[in-house]
């Protein structure tokens, strides 16, 4: 879809361009690629009639991206306090070190 969408917005001429970044913006966040989904619908906001729905997904997206990072960085404390566990330290410290 992804695809599509951008050779859409490639050739011009649309008959809702905010429609098509907002969609743009769906692809997106369907890859978990939040980034590029917040830069899609950013433009579909300057469009009046998705301004609201893009104001919406962006929300949502933010959400998802924060609820991301969070796993990340339970998922990156947990390898570590393995990894020091294997090498008998006995804790993970506050910097990120074994201790």
């Amino acid at each position: 879809m992804l695809a599509y969408v951008n050779k859409a917005i490639a050739a011009g001429d649309l008959g809702s361009p905010g429609k098509a970044y907002l969609l743009k913006g769906m692809a997106y966040t369907r890859l978990n690629d939040y980034e590029q989904s917040l830069a899609a619908l950013r433009q579909a906001g300057q469009y009046q009639d998705m301004a609201g729905q893009a104001r919406q997904w962006s929300q949502y997206v933010e959400k998802k991206k924060e609820r991301q990072d969070v796993s990340r960085e339970l998922e990156f404390r947990s390898s570590l306090t393995r990894i020091c566990a294997a090498s008998r330290f006995a804790a993970v410290g506050p910097n990120g070190t074994c201790q």
